[in-house]
């Protein structure tokens, strides 16, 4: 009876050690711009979120990114992404895909930012016309292997190469027929638990779960606002922009199934900065701030260029902006589309560096002088409008 009970009572804490052995968990971020906080300091910053990341990370932990980091920011015009490289070198990155902002500064820049990452970059279905294959030979997805169990992350991106500069070779497919290929890709090596890292719109995601089969979970990005919803039986997550916060999710396989938890941490300025990722950002700042700093002009007023305020209403920076346009070019009427115009702050009144103006406009867009009918105003108009809700820009 005694040898029986001691039996039972190995075979318990058998069962349960071996379903503690098969547990691991995930840290998602996306969409960084900025290597400092936002919103006037509240929010976000590589250093606060290196102490979250510390205190999270260990060696069940795989770490992903949902793209958008080489590009956005003042820091980025003079450095082209390096930094945010090295930050995310730093936070001991495992995975991330490819965002279109990535493709910002040409494809021989991105090379080189591939080269210095300690992560892999991944896009199963932004191919290069001659070969086929993922573009810059990127992989279209990885395999690892945490506390036994193999995990699948495939990198998939929207159909953004019409807005962005992809190189002449590249070439967008279909994110739902890539998917199920990487897939079933994944299935014949015996991988326990896929993950699709999205750069594309909720929408999309949305699509990616009822068509596809095999996915256990979809870590996002392209979207600036939090998202946690579930479609179809999967779990779609996004964490805002610029490290507004950091998504923690704890897997747990049992039985040949998963189970989720998840919970988003705030990275706002009640935690404590990182030594030294807080050296990092202080050294980076450092470099390029003697030019930064340079005052060029002044506002009487509060310029407002909140992301949802430029992407769906009338903004008085965006009015400020086309005024400058239609001076500097004589034209009649000037366009600014409201996604150009970045930061996501507000300028209180006073003196406007250069660094405020790369802060509002990151990207290298040329001013055109073009003739169009009113035909043509109109129906750019119309376009411009057609698709608000989704807060397109």
């Amino acid at each position: 009876m005694r040898l029986i009970r001691v039996f039972a009572v190995l075979f318990i804490v058998f069962i349960h050690t071996s379903a503690f052995a098969e547990d691991f968990q995930i840290i998602h971020f996306n969409d960084v711009y900025e290597i400092e906080p936002v919103q006037k300091g509240k929010v976000g910053g590589i250093a606060r979120a290196a102490t979250v990341i510390k205190q999270y990370d260990n060696e069940k932990t795989l770490m992903t990114f949902g793209g958008d980091a080489l590009s956005g920011s003042s820091l980025s015009l003079y450095l082209q992404g390096r930094e945010m490289v090295e930050a995310f070198n730093m936070f001991g990155l495992d995975v991330a895909v490819i965002g279109n902002h990535e493709c910002d500064y040409g494809m021989d820049v991105l090379k080189e930012r591939i080269a210095e990452s300690k992560f892999k970059w991944l896009a199963a279905n932004l191919l290069d016309k001659k070969t086929n294959n993922p573009l810059l030979d990127l992989k279209p997805w990885s395999v690892s292997t945490i506390n036994g169990v193999k995990i699948g992350v495939i990198g998939l991106v929207g159909d953004w190469l019409t807005s962005t500069v992809g190189g002449s070779d590249a070439q967008y497919s279909d994110f739902v027929s890539m998917a199920q290929k990487s897939v079933n890709e994944l299935k014949a090596q015996k991988v326990e638990f896929i993950v699709a890292l999205t750069h594309m719109f909720l929408h999309d995601d949305e699509k990616l779960a009822q068509s596809v089969s095999g996915i256990d979970l979809i870590l996002g990005g392209h979207d600036h606002e939090p998202v946690v919803k579930t479609v179809n039986g999967t779990l779609i997550i996004k964490a805002g922009a610029d490290l507004e916060n950091i998504a923690i999710l704890d897997v747990d396989m049992q039985n040949g199934s998963s189970k989720i938890s998840h919970k988003m941490i705030p990275i706002d300025d009640k935690i404590e900065s990182d030594s030294q990722a807080l050296a990092f950002v202080n050294n980076t700042k450092a470099s390029a701030n003697e030019h930064l700093k340079k005052v060029v002009g002044e506002t009487k007023v509060d310029l407002n260029a909140v992301t949802k305020t430029v992407r769906t209403e009338e903004s008085n920076v965006g009015n400020f902006i086309t005024d400058v346009f239609r001076d500097h070019t004589g034209a009649d009427i000037a366009f600014q589309n409201g996604g150009g115009i970045r930061s996501n702050s507000v300028y209180p009144k006073g003196k406007i560096t250069i660094k405020d103006i790369y802060s509002i406009f990151p990207f290298k867009n040329n001013v055109v002088l073009v003739k169009m009918s009113g035909e043509k105003i109109l129906s750019s108009l119309e376009h411009a409008v057609s698709d608000v809700e989704n807060v397109k820009g």
